[in-house]
């Protein structure tokens, strides 16, 4: 079991928590105190995608979207996203990703493509 902790933005502060485990993935994408997390089984998860939207400013690039979609068997997807400005804490949010990224594939997304 993994557990990251992610910071979504500028005016979205609050540290929320993804649990990647090998049965499960766990994602605190809301804000209802009773149900803070969205749960999704290893056998619910049919696909991703996943990239770096760049955020232009007036004239030039002034951020960086990291976004990963889940698609699951009922068509709904999970979306973890946080994003950087001004090129702030640039090593430590692309690690992040890139760590994020490589854990989904090693516990969900290799097995699949096997099959």
């Amino acid at each position: 079991m993994k557990e990251f902790n992610i910071v979504r933005g500028l005016f979205d502060t609050r540290k929320r928590s993804l649990i990647i485990d090998e049965n499960f993935l766990k994602f605190e994408n809301k804000d209802h105190i009773e149900n803070l997390f969205t749960i999704i089984s290893k056998n619910e998860i049919v696909g991703i995608r996943y990239g770096i939207h760049f955020i232009k400013g007036f004239k030039f690039y002034i951020g960086r979207e990291y976004q990963i979609f889940i698609k699951t068997i009922s068509d709904k997807e999970l979306k973890i996203f946080f994003k950087l400005f001004y090129r702030r804490k640039l090593n430590k949010k692309h690690q992040l990703f890139s760590d994020i990224v490589n854990e989904l594939w090693n516990h969900y997304f290799d097995e699949i493509l096997n099959k």
